[in-house]
């Protein structure tokens, strides 16, 4: 680890500390290619008291939804954000609700707790 990652305080998070968690968390991440998918299992298991979303592209690996600009994980990443923070309905729509749009969307394998 270099010294770069070895302050991050994402890096310092402890796994027992996940699940006390206090703001919606999002997820995003590319199937079993994508090395950071156990971590988000397990984050996505251990959170039970805020709203959480997995979303899983599978095949796109762990660089593949990000290398896109303006690609659909931003688009996604900044509905998150636009429902959450200013509790946009459009925005939501994208998360939130039987028939959500990602939860529509064949491309993606969606995961929600808390979230109606």
């Amino acid at each position: 680890m270099t010294s770069a990652t070895a302050h991050s305080p994402v890096m310092s998070v402890k796994k027992e500390d996940v699940a006390k968690c206090h703001s919606p968390a999002l997820y995003v991440e590319g199937g079993q290619d994508d090395i950071s998918q156990p971590n988000a299992l397990d984050d996505f298991k251990r959170i039970n008291n805020v709203p959480v979303l997995l979303a899983d592209h599978p095949g796109a690996g762990h660089l593949g939804l990000f290398l896109e600009p303006n690609g659909e994980a931003t688009e996604i990443e900044l509905d998150w954000l636009a429902w959450y923070l200013d509790g946009d309905r459009v925005a939501a729509q994208t998360s939130v609700g039987p028939n959500c749009t990602l939860c529509r969307d064949s491309h993606w394998v969606v995961s929600r707790k808390g979230i109606k």
